[in-house]
C-alpha cells in the first residue's frame, strides 16, 4: 500500500558503513619531530599549530574527533572521483551481485560506503557556525548530493559551485553531445542559522579584462593613431572605468566576465604547480588551484580557526591557508590527512626522492612555507607538526 512507502537513500553496505564511523580507531597518532618544521619553519620544531597526518583518514578522523570535536570551522576536501582509477580506500566491504545490481551499482555502493563514515566524522568535528566543501564530478555528484543531504541535512545545503575548468581542445571536442567543461563543489553548513559567511567580491582592479594588450593590438592602435599612452587610457577605459566598482561572486566561478580565477585546463596554475615549486617535471593529477581554495577560506573562516583537509593530495588547502593568513593578518591553523600512497616506479617525482606522495604534500608545505616568509618576512606560522598512524 502507498502509505506503507517510504523515501530512502540506500545501499548494499550502508548499515556497515554508519557502524564504522563508531568502532574504535586502529591506531594512534604518534609525532615524528625529526620531520616537523617550527613556526619559523626551522626543521624539528614542534611549535607550530598545524598539523600533517600520514595516515588512513578513518581513523585519523576518529582520533582527531577526541580533541577536535566542535572545533573546526571548515573542511574542504577533494575525495576520489570514482572514475575507476583513482578509488583505493579499502575499507573491507562486500560487494554483493543483487538482482539488478551491475558493475556501475558496485562501483556506486563501495564509494558510499568509503564515504559514508568519514562524512558522519567530519560532522562531529566541524563547529556549530562551521562550513564543508566537496570537490566533485559528474561520476557521483548525484550521489554525493543524496548522501550530504543524509549526513548534514537538506536544510543545510547553501550552494553547488559550478567550477568550470578552461578552455576546450584536444580530445574533449571528440565528445558526441555537449561537452563537458566543469566540475562541482557542493557547500554545506553544519547549522544553517548559524553560519559565518563572509560575502565576497571581485574588486574592479581585479576584474578579467574584456580586452588585453598584444602585439597586434598595439600595432592596431599605431595605425589608428593613437600614442601608447592613449592606448594605455583605452584599454583601461574599457576593462575598469566602464564597468561597475566591484561585482559580487556567484555560484560560477571562472565563468563571469569579470572573474579571472586560474583553471589548471587554462593556466596550469602557473606559478601554483607543484611540479615548479619542487623542481621536478611531472605534473599532478588533481591539484586544485590555490586562489580557489583561498576563495573558500576567506569567505568562511577567519582569526584562529581551524581549517581540514582529510583528502590533502599535494596539499593545496595547507599553501592556502598559510597565503591567506599572509594576506589578511590571521592565524589559522591547518590539519591536513593523507594516505601515503606509492608514486609510481620510474616517475619524475619518485626519481627525485618523493616515495608517497605524502612526501610530495609536506615538502610542498615547507617550501611554501619559505617561500613566503623569504617574500613578506612576516611573523606567521609557517611549519607543521607531522604525525604518522601507527
Amino acid at each position: 500500500m502507498e502509505n506503507c512507502e517510504s523515501y530512502q537513500f540506500t545501499w548494499p553496505g550502508k548499515s556497515r558503513a554508519a557502524a564504522l564511523a563508531e568502532t574504535p580507531a586502529q591506531g594512534e597518532l604518534r609525532p615524528v619531530d625529526k620531520w616537523s618544521f617550527g613556526r619559523d619553519g626551522a626543521p624539528g620544531g614542534t611549535d607550530s599549530g598545524n598539523m600533517y597526518i600520514g595516515g588512513d583518514n578513518l581513523d585519523a578522523l576518529k582520533l582527531l574527533s577526541g580533541e577536535y570535536s566542535g572545533r573546526i570551522k571548515l573542511i574542504c576536501i577533494d575525495p576520489p572521483y570514482n572514475t575507476g582509477s583513482d578509488f583505493i580506500y579499502g575499507d573491507n566491504f562486500a560487494s554483493p551481485k543483487g538482482r539488478s545490481q551491475g558493475d556501475a551499482g558496485r562501483l556506486h555502493a563501495g564509494w558510499l560506503n568509503m564515504m559514508y563514515p568519514r562524512l558522519k566524522l567530519a560532522k562531529e568535528l566541524l563547529r556549530e557556525d562551521g562550513s564543508i566543501f566537496v570537490f566533485i564530478d559528474y561520476n557521483e555528484a548525484a550521489n554525493l548530493r543524496k548522501l550530504m543531504d543524509e549526513v548534514f541535512g537538506e536544510e543545510n545545503f547553501q550552494r553547488e559551485i559550478i567550477w568550470r575548468m578552461g578552455w576546450i581542445s584536444g580530445y574533449k571536442t571528440a565528445a558526441g553531445n555537449f561537452i563537458r567543461n566543469h566540475d562541482s563543489i557542493l557547500f554545506y553548513s553544519k547549522n544553517r542559522e548559524l553560519l559565518d559567511f563572509k560575502k565576497l567580491y571581485i574588486e574592479n582592479r581585479d576584474f578579467k579584462p574584456l580586452v588585453k594588450s598584444t602585439p597586434k593590438l598595439r600595432e592596431k592602435f599605431r595605425e589608428l593613431g593613437l600614442t601608447p599612452k592613449q592606448g594605455r587610457e583605452l584599454l583601461n577605459f574599457i576593462n575598469h572605468e566602464n564597468r561597475p566598482e566591484r561585482y559580487p561572486i556567484e555560484d560560477t566561478w571562472n565563468c563571469s566576465e569579470y572573474d579571472d580565477l586560474n583553471s589548471i585546463a587554462i593556466m596550469s596554475f602557473s606559478g601554483e604547480k607543484i611540479s615548479k615549486l619542487l623542481g621536478i617535471d611531472q605534473e599532478f593529477k588533481g591539484q586544485k588551484s590555490v586562489r580557489m581554495l583561498r576563495r573558500i577560506i576567506s569567505a568562511t573562516t577567519r582569526g584562529e580557526d581551524i581549517v581540514l583537509d582529510f583528502f590533502s593530495g599535494t596539499a593545496s588547502t595547507a599553501h592556502a591557508v598559510m597565503e591567506q593568513n599572509i594576506s589578511d593578518g590571521g592565524s589559522r591553523r591547518f590539519i591536513m590527512v593523507q594516505l601515503p600512497e606509492p608514486l609510481p616506479e620510474g616517475c619524475a617525482a619518485r626519481n627525485a626522492g618523493y616515495d608517497t606522495i605524502c612526501d610530495i604534500g609536506r615538502e610542498r608545505i615547507r617550501r611554501a612555507g619559505d617561500c613566503l616568509r623569504e617574500r613578506t618576512g612576516l611573523d606567521a606560522d609557517y611549519g607543521f607538526r607531522l604525525f604518522t598512524l601507527r
